[in-house]
């Protein structure tokens, strides 16, 4: 397949339908292409790092610690052509840039952050189900010492594996029974095909980290019914024993149809997770839960300057396991794409939220889209606004409005520039139309190709409500895939009046500088790195 996003044309050498769901069910074969070369399928990979780094203290003096060298390995066997050894022992992320932004203001649930390195990247398609939580979220592995993964397929059976330690969980004061402690990680998974687009499956987790544990299993599936319709299936088990000694065993279910075409798109799934589910490998944004969503779409044709549009409508409600109504919504819905790359989407929805026992009423208003009709220029985001819910010991409903806006821009072949704003506010109508908070993150991501193989990247971030504000530098010199130096910089300030410590050390926290407003240094780094591709 051929994609020219200027004209927004896909063009596929096999026929390929929107009657039908899917794309890989409709691939053309290429035949007659035997006796191929095998490429050399052992990579050793030594790296070696220097970072030196400084940071504010708890009485505002900003103290530098001494250089700290490092050295790691990478190893990679190719066991056949479908199936991958890795191993690494010491690993170093540094030179991987920073998480997008999130608003973390008058959040109720944890925010998910996707993840970002290479040796858990590779491979990483394996272990996703689509489902209400993520079952493998290799985040939950902060700092490995030593990881081994094997990834890939044996005939009709796709298999995965992952081992890691992480010492994250042990960096505590010297005396904490858990200091210098590791966190063991096991991971499997498997699923066998069927036929196109149905397959069965098993994944297994299990997280120790000394008398705690954590261990999942599930069983998951997916059958196609004819050419555009589905059903899928997730049964987990979980068995959890926290520091303290308490044990919880936890149930998820989830079952789901879907209708994919050229016109009707429809999906309906229902779903239950006990108020005991705990996964300390996965990410889980909510329990108690058994819950029904259901939408319905239809798009229109017209293949002209509106390649398509249509409305659609959402319905969703949710019970916890005491039979209390805590969510319920509509979604009405309508989106439109144009030619040029150019498209629409809007919804307006009426929505009950139950919070501490309370029923919340609210209504909501959406916007949002993008361009992307040349090379130089594409920018597009999307915006909502409506009644918001305060989320303390006492809530209480208000107006807020939160977005998400993006733009990057290409003037020169060897220059790029990626800008990114979320903004969230929120206004207390009770007395007047008081501000309680109004937050704004902007960050770019701007890149310099100086020649094929020399690349210079910068990170800058600015957060209004912590009044934040971060420059990461990075110069990159790339022999091939695998043999590249780093040079990085990273720097972080706050201002002033914001910053607080311990100064006369009676556990009181106090303002550091309370009658500064200027920007304050808090965090510097500087790191080199060297890594060296063997191949045999």
């Amino acid at each position: 397949m051929r994609e020219v996003r200027g004209k927004d044309e896909n063009q596929v050498w096999a026929p390929v339908t929107r009657n039908i769901s899917g794309f890989l069910t409709q691939v053309g074969v290429l035949e007659g292409m035997t006796n191929l070369s095998m490429s050399r399928n052992l990579e050793i990979l030594p790296t070696f790092t220097g970072i030196q780094h400084g940071s504010l203290d708890g009485r505002g003096n900003f103290v530098n610690k001494d250089p700290s060298p490092e050295g790691g390995l990478n190893v990679k066997y190719g066991i056949t052509s479908n199936l991958t050894a890795d191993v690494t022992f010491n690993p170093d992320f540094s030179q991987i840039e920073s998480d997008l932004p999130q608003i973390e203001v008058n959040q109720r649930f944890a925010l998910r952050y996707p993840e970002l390195r290479p040796f858990f990247l590779e491979g990483a398609e394996i272990f996703q189900i689509l489902g209400p939580l993520t079952f493998v979220h290799t985040r939950t592995i902060v700092d490995p010492e030593f990881g081994a993964k094997l990834t890939g397929k044996l005939g009709n059976t796709t298999l995965g594996m992952i081992v890691a330690d992480d010492e994250a969980p042990g960096r505590v004061e010297p005396g904490n029974l858990a200091y210098g402690r590791k966190a063991n990680n096991i991971v499997g998974r498997a699923r066998y095909d069927l036929y196109a687009e149905s397959y069965l499956g098993a994944i297994f987790t299990h997280r120790g980290f000394m008398d705690s544990h954590s261990t999942l299993g599930a069983l998951d599936g997916n059958f196609r019914l004819g050419q555009t319709q589905g059903v899928g299936f997730k049964l987990a088990q979980t068995d959890h024993r926290d520091l303290d000694g308490v044990s919880r065993q936890g149930q998820m279910v989830d079952l789901s149809y879907r209708l994919n075409s050229r016109h009707w798109n429809s999906f309906v799934a229902l779903y239950t997770l006990s108020p005991d589910f705990r996964h300390d490998v996965g990410f889980v944004r909510r329990v108690d839960t058994k819950r029904l969503y259901s939408r319905l779409g239809y798009n229109f044709w017209p293949e002209s300057w509106i390649v398509n549009w249509g409305p659609s409508i959402q319905y969703g409600r949710n019970h916890n396991f005491a039979n209390d109504l805590d969510d319920e919504d509509v979604r009405l819905g309508f989106t439109a794409r144009f030619a040029r790359n150019i498209s629409f989407n809007t919804d307006v929805r009426e929505e009950m939220e139950r919070y501490r026992g309370i029923r919340f009423h609210k209504r909501a208003v959406s916007v949002g889209g993008q361009v992307n009709t040349s090379r130089t220029l594409v920018f597009g985001g999307y915006y909502r606004q409506g009644d918001e819910v305060k989320y303390e010991e006492n809530p209480y409903l208000g107006k807020g409005g939160s977005g998400s806006f993006f733009a990057a821009v290409r003037p020169v072949s060897r220059f790029q520039s990626e800008l990114n704003l979320s903004v969230s506010d929120f206004i207390d109508l009770r007395n007047g139309a008081d501000t309680i908070f109004d937050v704004k993150i902007l960050r770019t991501l701007s890149t310099y190709q100086f020649t094929d193989r020399f690349l210079l990247r910068n990170i800058a971030e600015y957060n209004t409500f912590d009044r934040k504000f971060g420059l990461n530098w990075l110069l990159t010199y790339r022999v091939n895939a695998g043999t590249a130096f780093y040079l990085g910089y990273d720097d972080h300030y706050q201002q002033a009046d914001r910053l607080y410590g311990d100064i006369d050390g009676d556990g009181f926290e106090d303002q550091l500088f309370p009658s500064l407003t200027m920007m304050q240094q808090t965090n510097r780094a500087i790191f080199t790195k060297v890594q060296y591709l063997f191949r045999y």
